[in-house]
């Protein structure tokens, strides 16, 4: 008696996603695709690793990588929403989506797999092997990278929201005036934002930095505090990450304790919607 292999049932709508990094200059790559199955569950998954992003865009390989899951996650959620590409725009500039169309297969990732095949060049591109450098962000970088994604989005309410030097000014109890390192102010709120693109020491330092300054600007109960932490959504060494994934969890336990908003994103966009929305 022959016994024939299981046919394929795992059936998916899925397009990619293209992007033109040169404006104008027509040259698209498939960075990215989108996916929604029989139950209605969108995700998506981008096509670019690490090390390709490197070797095409070097210095501007974490912010390229940045832009990638914004968009992203702005294109799971419409599909989510509306299960279509039609009709998304996206966040930034040099993105757009295929239709979508239907694909059969073992699982999600053998449906990534044939679409990706078709039509990404760069998907399974394997780059000279070389030590792995860990991508490293300070705090006043993110900052400024926030504040820049924020000015873009909402313009001028964006100013309402962040401080023009990354300090705000704070009397104390003898009238003295103190200046705290505090990037967000509004009225009834201050916020801190933290990096935690770096090594888990300085991202411990950087992380009781702002239970410390929250706790000097919150003297007196003006004010709601917020804190907002950038964490990359990808990193070469495994060990690094889980050390900062434990001590975000235990800063997040911190900060819940004493009644702070906590937000965790993995793109200076997303810290700054988080921000904006907070803050509205």
């Amino acid at each position: 008696m022959l016994n024939f292999p299981e046919l394929p049932t795992y059936r998916a709508l899925a397009a990619q996603v293209y992007w033109e990094p040169v404006m104008g200059s027509g040259e698209c790559i498939a960075a990215a695709v989108v996916s929604l199955d029989a139950s209605g569950q969108a995700d998506t998954h981008c096509l670019l690793g690490a090390d390709v992003l490197g070797l095409l865009f070097r210095a501007q390989a974490q912010t390229a990588s940045m832009q990638l899951e914004w968009v992203a996650q702005s294109l799971k959620r419409h599909v989510q929403e509306h299960e279509s590409t039609k009709g998304w725009r996206s966040p930034l500039a040099g993105f757009k989506a295929a239709d979508l169309r239907e694909f059969v297969g073992v699982n999600r990732l053998d449906v990534i797999d044939q679409i990706a095949s078709l039509h990404a060049s760069l998907y399974k591109a394997v780059p000279p092997a070389a030590p792995a450098r860990p991508v490293s962000v300070g705090n006043a970088k993110l900052i400024q990278l926030v504040r820049d994604a924020a000015a873009r989005r909402y313009g001028l309410g964006a100013s309402k929201v962040f401080t023009e030097t990354g300090e705000i000014q704070i009397a104390d109890a003898s009238g003295q005036i103190k200046h705290i390192e505090l990037p967000i102010q509004t009225a009834r709120q201050v916020g801190s934002i933290v990096s935690a693109f770096s090594s888990p020491k300085t991202v411990e330092q950087n992380l009781f930095r702002a239970q410390s300054n929250l706790a000097v600007a919150q003297v007196g109960g003006r004010y709601k505090a917020g804190v907002f932490i950038g964490r990359a959504f990808a990193s070469a060494d495994a060990e690094v990450s889980c050390r900062i994934d434990a001590l975000i969890d235990e800063f997040h336990w911190r900060f819940n304790k004493v009644g702070y908003h906590i937000e965790v994103a993995e793109s200076p966009e997303l810290l700054a919607e988080s921000i904006m929305q907070w803050a509205g």
